[in-house]
């Protein structure tokens, strides 16, 4: 069976991944342009704020980041924990008396033990959400992990038709799965599906190494901050990055002036990203098939759920078999609407 999957972003990486350890022949079509995953936050988790059957997916997108470790080697995620503030006293009260009863893992902290965790926070708060199981992940060390080996074509597709028209030429497949992020929508007009859609802009600023290190994933009111393998911080204003405005360079200071406000380091901006935040119009993935012979895997939260949404759109591509997570989340309930 061949199958094309369109994009190779952190989303089509996963699909591919999964498709070819089904046995598919998959060939991925790229455009060279720059995707999402390189400008994302990338935040593996399943946090406060999700109905019951959204957590669940998301849920799964994190346990597959497990399972996906001895294929990624030295990409592989990190489960690094997270402790997070960024609600009212009640709702965080809420999110650690309901959550459990989904079965993730998440418990209220004092701020002894939110110091103890983090040590360069210069005033924890009175109460946190500790959820051990988040962590992050590098999403283009991934993707180019899980591509390895897999044929690529190198082209812009316009249309689904007997698999891919390219802007030049033609590739031909059995299945289609549309995975190209803020391409998806155009490309599933052309099969006569309408999704409904935004795109906003996500600022994320990037300082230096720093030689500090935090325990975790810090999620504060003011900022959301990671620190990857090299030391650097990445700061937004929350995990879908800062509006950049018309002074993006302004809005990267601002953020690392607030990262230096809550945490004890002495940290200097080294650039920022700015990317497109390609979002569902309910803002919940849409995944699993979209015509005949073509599926989709459509998020804004690629990274967390990137493999899951890859694992699902195999199984339904070569098998016909659609995971029951991803039912509420299929491309019909926008028809349904």
């Amino acid at each position: 069976m061949r199958v094309a999957v369109i994009g190779a972003g952190i989303v089509g990486a996963a699909c591919a991944w999964h498709l070819a350890r089904r046995g598919a022949d998959v060939v991925v079509v790229d455009d060279g342009g720059a995707a999402a995953s390189g400008a994302s936050f990338a935040w593996i988790n399943a946090a406060w704020g999700n109905r019951e059957d959204y957590a669940h997916l998301r849920m799964a997108g994190m346990e597959g980041w497990h399972a996906l470790a001895p294929a990624l080697g030295d990409a592989a995620a990190r489960r690094t924990g997270s402790l997070s503030w960024d609600l009212p006293d009640d709702a965080l009260a809420e999110a650690a008396r309901v959550q459990p009863g989904w079965g993730y893992d998440v418990r209220l902290v004092s701020r002894a033990e939110a110091r103890a965790r983090e040590p360069l926070l210069r005033d924890p708060p009175p109460h946190a959400l500790l959820a051990p199981a988040e962590g992050s992940v590098e999403p283009e060390a991934a993707a180019a992990a899980l591509l390895g080996g897999i044929e690529r074509v190198r082209g812009r597709a316009v249309a689904v038709e007997r698999g891919v028209r390219l802007d030049r030429g033609h590739v031909a497949a059995d299945h289609v799965v549309l995975a190209c992020g803020a391409g998806v929508p155009a490309l599933a007009a052309t099969a006569g599906v309408d999704l409904p859609w935004s795109a906003p802009s996500g600022l994320i600023a990037r300082t230096r190494p720093v030689a500090a290190r935090l325990s975790g994933l810090v999620i504060a009111p003011d900022c959301h901050v990671r620190q990857r393998p090299d030391g650097a911080l990445l700061i937004g204003s929350d995990f879908g990055g800062s509006d950049p405005g018309a002074d993006p360079a302004a809005v990267a200071g601002d953020l690392v002036d607030r990262a230096r406000r809550l945490l004890a380091v002495e940290a200097a901006l080294d650039g920022w990203t700015v990317g497109r935040r390609p979002t569902p119009g309910d803002g919940h993935a849409v995944v699993g098939p979209l015509a005949e012979d073509v599926s989709v895997a459509f998020t804004h939260s690629g990274v967390t759920l990137a493999p899951a949404l890859g694992r699902m759109v195999a199984a339904w591509a070569v098998d016909g078999r659609l995971d029951p997570v991803a039912v509420p989340f299929g491309a019909a309930r926008f028809a349904a609407a």
